[in-house]
């Protein structure tokens, strides 16, 4: 009867009447068919609270976590992450065409949003200035340095200025030849010869280096969800 009695004590109603009242063991054995929790306090699937096949994440370690990968565009097998291949398929490289299939390359690299999520581009990365094309996933560009061209200097000019001068000179013209004892009729005022120009040369300026294209920056390692 005593163990009549236990057994009874540690059953746990069907009709979910009798709450539990202690620690439930399941022997290594797992809980299946449950329904998706509505509410905090619910108890949720692996696949209902973990987080989603293909979430690209920033993570402080060094070593990625059980069922992550760090991303760094190396190929892995489409059998063994089949969920991952389901889920990005080859928009960061197919591996080998048959069997591989690359995982994103997020080295030195920010992420930004695709310019047409929902189906209308912003027009913030158009890539028409050399960039990056903000439309296609899994486009990349962008570069640490940049040396500008003269095109994408903004218009200026090197002029100089210098005082005008006119300058005057006499011009003397004589008519008639002396006479004896006398002097020559001289007839004739100064007239102007007008301006005189001369270059000015302006020395060359700059190094023509490139410049420093990086916003201020914290490196962390970025893995994705690879495996439930």
């Amino acid at each position: 009867m005593q163990d009549i009695a236990s057994a009874v004590t540690g059953s746990l109603n069907r009709d979910g009447l009798g709450g539990m009242r202690t620690s439930l063991a399941m022997g290594g054995f797992r809980i299946t068919g449950m329904a998706d929790g509505t509410q905090p306090t619910d108890a949720a699937t692996v696949a209902q609270a973990g987080v989603p096949i293909g979430v690209v994440l920033a993570f402080a370690g060094s070593v990625a976590p059980d069922t992550f990968l760090l991303c760094y565009g190396q190929a892995i097998n489409r059998a063994d992450y089949a969920d991952l291949f389901a889920a990005i398929g080859t928009e960061y490289g197919s591996g080998d065409g048959v069997t591989t299939f690359n995982v994103p390359d997020v080295r030195g690299r920010a992420k930004a949003g695709k310019d047409n999520m929902g189906g209308t581009s912003a027009n913030r990365l158009t890539g028409q200035t050399g960039g990056v094309n903000g439309d296609n996933l899994g486009a990349t560009g962008g570069a640490e340095t940049h040396t500008l061209t003269v095109a994408q200097i903004p218009s200026h000019d090197h002029g100089g200025v210098t005082g005008t001068s006119n300058p005057t000179v006499t011009g003397i013209r004589e008519l008639g030849q002396a006479q004896t004892g006398g002097a020559g009729s001289r007839i004739g005022t100064g007239g102007s010869i007008g301006s005189v120009s001369h270059n000015h040369t302006i020395p060359d300026q700059g190094g023509g280096g490139a410049h420093n294209n990086v916003q201020p920056t914290i490196i962390f390692n970025q893995i994705i969800k690879a495996t439930l």
